[in-house]
């Protein structure tokens, strides 16, 4: 499932199904960049004429948002791979060696992106300007 086009309500549609389509790294990165485009909007709004700063922070948050995008894809091909790999063959010994070498590997893949994007997400309030921040600590 390509999430960026399609409605939300069909991705919404979609997650609560047994085998979703998407795992939750990558419906966990929806709500950040739901967030991110929020702070982008403040920055907008609150941007006064050429200020340079608040150009520099839309600008980082704008590249910082495709970067979560494509760590939403990746995640998406990742959890896919370890479901591939629940449905590997386990009836002879050789074959459930395989499958246990092969989950183990899309296993760590399936929680390195999503933590990856989670330090990515980190980021966010850092890339706004000091008129963004607000009450954060």
């Amino acid at each position: 499932m390509e999430m960026f086009n399609q409605r939300l309500s069909a991705i919404l549609q979609v997650m609560g199904r047994r085998s979703p389509p998407l795992g939750g790294g990558a419906a966990s990165l929806l709500s950040g960049l739901i967030g991110l485009s929020l702070i982008r909007m403040a920055a907008e709004i609150t941007r006064p004429e050429s200020n340079a700063a608040i150009s520099r922070a839309v600008s980082r948050l704008d590249e910082l948002a495709r970067l979560l995008k494509e760590s939403a894809k990746a995640d998406v091909d990742v959890f896919n791979e370890y479901v591939a790999a629940l449905k590997l063959p386990r009836d002879e010994p050789e074959e459930m060696s395989k499958r246990e070498e092969v989950l183990a590997e899309a296993g760590l893949r399936a929680a390195e992106t999503p933590l990856s994007s989670a330090f990515l997400l980190a980021k966010a309030p850092r890339s706004g300007s000091r008129y963004l921040r607000g009450n954060q600590a």
